[in-house]
């Protein structure tokens, strides 16, 4: 496991999933913050870097026209947050098993909802659940 990683997504995770989870948007200022920190984190690593930079662009070109093409769903904040993870995780299988978990989590955040308030909600702060996964899905 990368414990730098792993604190950087810790300390930037938590507030993050707080904002989103109360305000229901992800504040770039911590987004930035968090990709400055991936980027710094393979100074120690530095031939880790150039597979982690294509695997964030190739989600970054397949999730922005997704989001675009589609209203609902992903919000560019957690779409942000999926690119700067995939760059902080570092490989693709990483980043699919973190949007995995995400997912489940969500899913069950959704049930709960329905569960106990007896409606199905239309969305969800979906960042927390991000972080989550990344944090499940780091080595």
């Amino acid at each position: 496991m990368n414990l730098n990683r792993y604190l950087l997504l810790v300390i930037f995770g938590l507030p993050i999933s707080f904002v989103d989870f109360w305000s229901r948007r992800i504040p770039n200022q911590l987004v930035a913050l968090l990709a400055i920190g991936g980027l710094l984190s393979y100074l120690a690593e530095p031939s880790a870097f150039l597979p982690a930079v294509i695997c964030s662009i190739l989600f970054a070109v397949i999730l922005i026209p997704i989001s675009l093409l589609r209203s609902g769903g992903l919000g560019a904040g957690d779409i942000k947050l999926i690119i700067v993870l995939a760059l902080i995780l570092g490989r693709g299988a990483h980043i699919l098993t973190a949007l995995m978990v995400a997912s489940l989590l969500g899913l069950v955040h959704i049930a709960a909802v329905a569960i106990f308030t007896r409606r199905v909600s239309r969305s969800i702060a979906f960042g927390p659940w991000l972080i989550v996964g990344a944090l499940a899905a780091i080595h």
